[in-house]
């Protein structure tokens, strides 16, 4: 699944660069662990990152990865486990864009009973917010700056009633790198 938004077309002060080199790191860690189940699926995994080297150093073009989504999704598997797609509202997405390139069923669902016409959308928020959090990113990483850019993020996503639901943005920046 690779959903993808045409509205932020504008300058951003980053350049965004898609790597899993942070999860195939700890999938490396795992490859210590006391646990078979882990280290098999860490060799597993690990072994197939190395058939596709793009996936460690990094892609910017989103049409290139786009050709790397059966692969995408092999790496997520774990984190997009299958006995919780029905449960968790769940995506992994690029930063500071609209494009969604994994997501559990529920999410799917969600996005599909609002219709054809529904564009996702974070409330209150538009090129300028974007673009003053890539220049808080920056003057915080490379010149130790404390800004604290962040703030709660929203959409509202209709349901098959048309009641409009309210749901909150969590990010994870486990897997992020500046």
């Amino acid at each position: 699944m690779f959903m993808k938004s045409t509205k932020r077309n504008k300058d951003f002060p980053l350049e965004i660069e898609i790597s899993f080199k942070k999860l195939f790191k700890m999938y490396e860690e795992n490859m210590e662990s006391g646990s078979e189940l882990l280290r098999s699926r860490a060799t597993s995994i690990l072994d197939y990152a190395k058939k596709y080297p793009a996936l460690r150093e990094g892609i910017t073009d989103i049409k290139e990865l786009e050709n790397y989504q059966d692969q995408i999704d092999f790496i997520l598997e774990d984190l997009f486990a299958s006995v919780l797609q029905k449960n968790e509202i769940k995506v992994a997405t690029i930063p500071f864009q609209d494009s969604i390139f994994q997501s559990t069923q529920r999410y799917k669902n969600i996005v599909k009973v609002a219709g054809s016409s529904y564009e996702l959308e974070l409330i209150d928020f538009d090129e300028n917010i974007y673009y003053i959090m890539g220049c808080s990113i920056i003057l915080n990483a490379y010149y130790g700056y404390k800004i604290d850019f962040r703030r709660p993020m929203y959409y509202d996503i209709p349901d098959a009633q048309g009641i409009m639901r309210h749901y909150k943005v969590m990010y994870n920046g486990d897997f992020m790198d500046v």
